[in-house]
């Protein structure tokens, strides 16, 4: 009878036992980061001994910079522009590649998401002027050796064209000379505002949300060597910046990269004429000159047009800074829409929003890195239990804001 106890009561150990592994298993699986960062949290006070210049996490939270205009009554055509940050025009230096055959795409993009931009710097392939706004043929003084590229007898015909007044539209010839514009355009962004912090190169068919990306921008060095974009897989492991979900360069690279006098599309002209796109050699360029590789900004940075932008659990509450492919409709119409939307109270404690009320622009957090455009709050649920109703409920498209920015 003794030796029957001892059993049973060891196969009850034994089961308890088992039982208790699996939930400890089961915790770690779901909760390993957030166990990680208590216990960091409850050492910190024992370990720290100074504090890092430049923390590895950003704020949890920021300010509004450009804002909605909100539910404003307008007697007449309303001025989208009239609480733009004129002030960050002297931080950051929009500069928009583009062609003579995009001129609807060039006009609808002048006129809405770059209406703003005042000094913003058009480089073409042919000189001409719209909306005040002058476009620099930046390929006219390339070297000899590019003009005889069988890619680049598409440059002459265009401007006889255009110098007779034929209609130029998109064609295949136009996107390959397109990437020879890449090179050129750093070393002429750079003369012409040396002292920018920030260098942001967008194509006429990509839209970007000013206030998440100055939001973004604030809370980074720009003396920092940074390369930022949505990270593409190029030639011998190498990555690039996708040209189509926009580049984003700091007055740190641009320095070690041009600041030297150094002519790119002379030192590197071989890469160019062998590669099919100038933005993959670009990316080369910056790696082989600075060993700066680029930094990965996908999902914010994005290269999917906004008829494609789905709800996944990538983008969950990731502000958006940029999308492609856009219509000259799409381009008119999400300003419009983006500029006098109703202002949303993000992050409220008591509300719920479903998919439709999180446009592009108004989530919050960026996760790892904890980049936010959302607005100051007191979070009243726990970050876990966000994520465990986030990946066990079902219910993606209604979340409470609380557990959304917890993330």
């Amino acid at each position: 009878m003794v030796h029957l106890l001892g059993s049973r009561r060891t196969r009850y150990y034994i089961i308890v036992s088992v039982v208790l592994a699996l939930w400890l298993l089961l915790l770690l699986l779901l909760f390993g980061n957030e166990l990680g960062e208590l216990q960091g949290a409850l050492l910190k006070p024992l370990l720290e001994v100074s504090v890092p210049q430049h923390p590895e996490t950003y704020n949890d939270s920021t300010f509004p910079i450009f804002p909605s205009l909100g539910e404003t009554k307008f007697s007449a055509e309303p001025d989208l522009c009239s609480n733009f940050p004129l002030e960050w025009l002297e931080k950051v230096q929009v500069v928009l590649k583009t062609g003579v055959g995009q001129g609807d795409k060039n006009e609808a993009h002048l006129t809405s998401v770059t209406s703003c931009i005042r000094n913003i710097i058009v480089f073409s392939d042919v000189p001409e002027r719209r909306h005040d706004r002058e476009f620099i043929d930046i390929l006219e003084g390339l070297p000899e050796s590019y003009l005889q590229h069988p890619d680049f007898s598409v440059y002459h015909k265009q401007r006889t064209a255009y110098d007779s007044g034929e209609p130029i539209g998109l064609s295949n010839e136009g996107w390959k000379l397109d990437r020879f514009k890449f090179l050129p355009m750093i070393n002429e962004a750079y003369n012409m505002r040396p002292n920018a912090s920030w260098y942001v190169f967008l194509e006429a068919d990509v839209y970007m949300f000013w206030d998440n990306l100055f939001r973004f921008l604030n809370q980074i060095n720009e003396q920092e060597m940074h390369y930022f974009g949505s990270a593409t897989a190029g030639s011998h492991g190498r990555w690039f910046a996708y040209g189509g979900a926009g580049i984003i360069v700091s007055q740190g690279l641009m320095k070690s990269l041009v600041g030297d006098g150094t002519v790119l599309s002379e030192k590197y002209q071989e890469w160019m004429l062998a590669d099919c796109c100038g933005d993959a050699v670009l990316g080369y360029v910056i790696l082989d000159k600075t060993g700066v590789k680029v930094e990965d900004l996908y999902p914010m940075l994005s290269g999917d047009s906004l008829e494609a932008l789905g709800v996944s659990e990538q983008r969950w509450c990731n502000p958006v800074l940029s999308l492609h492919r856009m219509t000259t409709d799409s381009l008119r119409s999400l300003w419009y829409w983006e500029r006098t939307r109703r202002a949303q109270k993000v992050c409220s404690s008591s509300s719920t929003v479903t998919q439709a009320d999180v446009p592009p622009g108004t989530t919050s957090i960026f996760n790892p890195s904890r980049v936010s455009t959302a607005s100051p709050t007191k979070y009243t649920v726990p970050r876990f239990l966000g994520q465990f109703i986030r990946r066990f409920s079902g219910k993606r498209e209604s979340l409470l804001i609380d557990m959304c920015a917890g993330v």
